[in-house]
């Protein structure tokens, strides 16, 4: 009996001794200090510290240089198209005012300059994609040729005797208001080809399209010699009331485009770019074109 007491004994006391150990390691490791930290270390941690404390501060970022646009195929195109409007307005100014040597030379070399402004504005424009606006609910173009013609207008004023200008701008009036009445007929024209209008419609129409008048749809007469496949862009408002359902639909089916030009060619296609070209305008480019090259442009 008292040796299975001892037995028990021993055993109870072995037991007990790993949970002992345990906890006299952990409160020995629990004593011991950690180690000093070296001197980087507390220096580092210094600065973390300090960098968290201080506001962050925006980097200024340089905006994107944007690339500069190749003009020279707009440039060229406005050249083809529209250099015969140059040649023409000089030689309408040239046969109405009667110019003398200094006022031709003059003037000649402001239209050039004029008409480079112009052809600048409108490759500009073009690779803006801003040449499309809208008035009145209507897609309208930017019309190179009142760019031109706005430019030798000014031109001509600056060279011109009060006399010579004021016949100029009598001439100038009398030739809108023929534009205009040719063009009105012409666009009836068509449209009874098309719509089979009659008497009472044609003379409204008419009336209509004067009171409501646009110069763009004059820009180019040549439009008119294309059948029937082109309309200027007249609004719906000022033909549609005066017709009937089934010419509705017809006139619902045309194609109305706006600034239509076919510069550069006669009415067999063929280009023709010398037509009306002029001497003054020659010398007046070729001196531009020297100032040019001299400034380095």
């Amino acid at each position: 009996m008292n040796r299975l007491f001892q037995i028990a004994a021993i055993v109870a006391v072995a037991g007990a001794l790993p949970a002992s150990t345990r906890g006299l390691a952990q409160v020995q490791k629990a004593a011991v200090p950690a180690p000093p930290a070296a001197p980087g270390q507390v220096v580092m941690e210094a600065k973390v510290a300090a960098q968290g404390k201080v506001k962050a501060q925006a980097v200024p970022v340089r905006p994107a240089v944007p690339a500069v646009p190749n003009l020279d195929p707009w440039l060229q195109q406005f050249n083809q198209l529209y250099r015969q409007v140059l040649q023409s307005e000089y030689h309408f100014v040239r046969t109405v005012c009667d110019l003398n040597p200094g006022q031709r030379k003059a003037i000649a070399l402001d239209a050039e300059r004029a008409f480079k402004t112009a052809a600048k504005q409108y490759a500009e424009q073009q690779v803006a994609m801003r040449q499309v606006r809208i008035i009145n609910g209507q897609r309208v173009n930017v019309n190179p040729q009142a760019l031109i013609l706005d430019g030798l207008a000014t031109a001509v004023k600056g060279n011109l005797t009060p006399e010579q200008f004021a016949r100029y701008q009598d001439e100038v009036a009398k030739r809108n208001a023929n534009r205009k009445q040719v063009t009105i007929h012409s666009v009836i024209a068509k449209m009874d080809r098309s719509l089979v209008l009659s008497a009472a419609q044609r003379e409204k129409l008419a009336e209509s399209l004067a009171a409501h008048w646009d110069e763009s749809w004059s820009q180019s007469m040549q439009m008119f010699f294309q059948g029937d496949q082109y309309y200027p862009s007249i609004p719906d408002p000022y033909v549609v009331p005066f017709l009937n359902a089934s010419q509705k639909k017809v006139w619902a089916g045309t194609q109305r485009v706006q600034g239509i030009f076919f510069g550069g060619v006669n009415f067999m296609g063929i280009a023709n770019d010398n037509a009306l070209d002029d001497g003054d305008l020659e010398a007046a480019r070729k001196a531009l074109a020297e100032q040019d090259a001299k400034n380095g442009k």
